[in-house]
């Protein structure tokens, strides 16, 4: 809201008041000294961020007692079946990926031979 006015020397000046219906005289602002930077000059920066997760539905089968188990568990967790089923198909995939890593390095590092059988004795000798 800009308020225009006329000066004591006859001068045009305009005012912007703050939303609260509060302007701005002699430098100061609510009383306080005022930090140099005009209420208009300011700029207020709002930064968003939007990820878009797309989903597919799938259907499962499994028996109505087991469904009212998992049901049940996923209250207690503070969660949902589906969240629950997510979270157990991401392990899975984790899972796989973990095993795929260890063969890769298997294969990498080839068959440690020992050097031939050893005795119990042997081989907590230390």
């Amino acid at each position: 809201m800009q308020k225009r006015s006329k000066s004591a020397d006859g001068r045009s000046t305009s005012q912007r008041g703050s939303p609260e219906g509060r302007s701005r005289s002699n430098g100061k602002f609510n009383g306080r000294a005022s930090s140099g930077v005009r209420d208009e000059d300011k700029v207020d920066t709002v930064f968003v961020c939007t990820t878009i997760v797309l989903m597919k539905n799938v259907t499962l089968s499994a028996d109505e007692e087991l469904i009212e188990q998992a049901r049940e568990w996923a209250r207690l967790q503070k969660s949902t079946l589906n969240a629950l089923f997510r979270q157990w198909l991401s392990d899975l995939v984790k899972q796989k990926e973990s095993e795929e890593r260890l063969r890769a390095l298997e294969l990498r590092i080839g068959y440690a031979r020992s050097g031939g059988k050893f005795s119990r004795e042997e081989m907590n000798a230390r």
